[in-house]
């Protein structure tokens, strides 16, 4: 199944994914360029910097919150 736009826009640099949990949401970024390797680099540390209280992991191009 075609998604809206193929054929016509660029792959994303970023891909976002908000599941369900028990308690809240799981969003997941991962790149799919290289300005997005750059995005999520930059976006983990400042995430860092700001507060220790963000669980964040970086594992195969791909940040979590939990």
């Amino acid at each position: 199944m075609a998604q809206p736009g193929e054929g016509w826009l660029p792959a994303p640099d970023l891909r976002l994914t908000l599941e369900v949990m028990d308690q809240g949401r799981l969003v997941s970024l991962a790149a799919g360029s290289d300005q997005g390797e750059r995005i999520l680099a930059a976006l983990q540390d400042s995430l860092s910097k700001a507060s220790k209280l963000i669980s964040d992991q970086l594992e195969s191009g791909v940040i979590q919150w939990k």
